[in-house]
């Protein structure tokens, strides 16, 4: 409460590069926070707004737009509209989304955002196009969204049921091939061609650095543990998971996704030391890393709670959205 932050006075080493990218836009800063483009950019051109205020506007409407994102997903997915409302309470009281207003200086809730539009354009069938554009926004805000990419093959198979056989496989996956092409060159751009004199990056870890990584997070369970439970939700998704036999066709599509995104703060917090040996554990990022998580946890614990209060399964989902052609192929021609 005593502290006004500004570009000279700044939480953490994160928040001084994104802060710097949003300042010169057209600047590298250092990788790679320098690849991630999209949220220092939006900052900095927030009308009246220096770069620091920009961020905090930033987050504030990139959270409040993945809650209104998320209500409609909730929907798609068959919950009601009193338990839509409820999952997006939940959403809006977990400790990650408490972390990401307390350590606005990152790209993490537009990131948010952006995964949330992604799934629901994805579960009402929006189409190709539209995939491939949020896929390339999100390519341009941080790299963890194009774990997304492979949902690209399920929906060019509901485009392509019209075809049989072995067929339909060889068709859908130029298809979805041809709707990422756009992220990997983003992604490709940005790395060997945005800096090139960065070209080759750091090496895969080794398993001897992995397997000590592995056991420097058991080690400091103590430190993590409490925020890994997101508030409560991950023991509710559990039950909702094993208790409801609706949970089992969503855990089917979005299953490696959730394990993904539920190590992802363990493995960017094992810090390592010259010999490139991990050294520190860091869990002062666990909350706000669990961020990507929360939106898978919200409807299996909303399964969870249903099952509790005797209401029924889950609704058909409705039709799928009918884009235009023309709007298709306008925003395929913009990814």
């Amino acid at each position: 409460p005593h502290l006004q932050y500004d570009r000279f006075q700044l939480p953490a080493f994160d928040a001084h590069v994104y802060v710097a990218m949003a300042e010169r836009p057209a600047f590298f800063t250092v990788a790679p926070w320098g690849y991630r483009l999209l949220a220092p950019w939006l900052a900095a051109v927030v009308p009246a707004a220096s770069p620091v205020r920009g961020f905090y506007i930033l987050t504030w409407l990139s959270l409040a737009g993945a809650g209104l994102l998320l209500f409609a997903w909730l929907r798609r997915l068959g919950h009601g509209p009193r338990a839509s409302l409820l999952g997006v309470l939940l959403f809006g009281l977990s400790g990650p989304i408490a972390a990401a207003l307390d350590y606005p200086f990152v790209a993490d809730p537009l990131c948010l955002c952006l995964l949330v539009a992604f799934l629901l354009a994805y579960e009402a069938s929006a189409g190709l196009a539209v995939l491939a554009l949020i896929a390339v926004l999100g390519a341009l805000t941080k790299e963890i969204l194009l774990a997304v990419l492979p949902l690209l093959f399920v929906a060019a198979l509901r485009q392509t049921s019209s075809v049989g056989g072995a067929r339909r496989w060889c068709v859908a996956a130029g298809r979805a091939t041809l709707a990422a092409l756009p992220a990997f060159v983003v992604t490709w751009a940005l790395r060997f061609w945005w800096a090139p004199h960065l070209r080759g990056g750091d090496l895969p870890p080794s398993v001897t650095s992995l397997a000590d990584g592995i056991v420097l997070v058991l080690v400091s369970w103590r430190s993590w543990w409490l925020p890994a439970l997101v508030s409560g939700l991950v023991p509710l998704a559990v039950l909702g998971g094993v208790l409801r036999r609706p949970a089992w066709p969503f855990l089917r599509r979005y299953g490696y996704l959730i394990a993904l995104y539920g190590a992802l703060p363990f493995a960017a917090g094992v810090y390592v030391g010259t010999d490139e040996r991990p050294r520190e554990f860091f869990s002062g990022d666990v909350p706000r890393l669990m961020l990507h998580l929360v939106p898978f946890l919200i409807p299996l614990g909303l399964l969870a709670l249903e099952r509790v209060l005797g209401s029924r399964n889950l609704s058909p989902a409705p039709e799928g959205w009918r884009v235009p052609r023309l709007i298709r192929y306008a925003v395929a021609a913009l990814a």
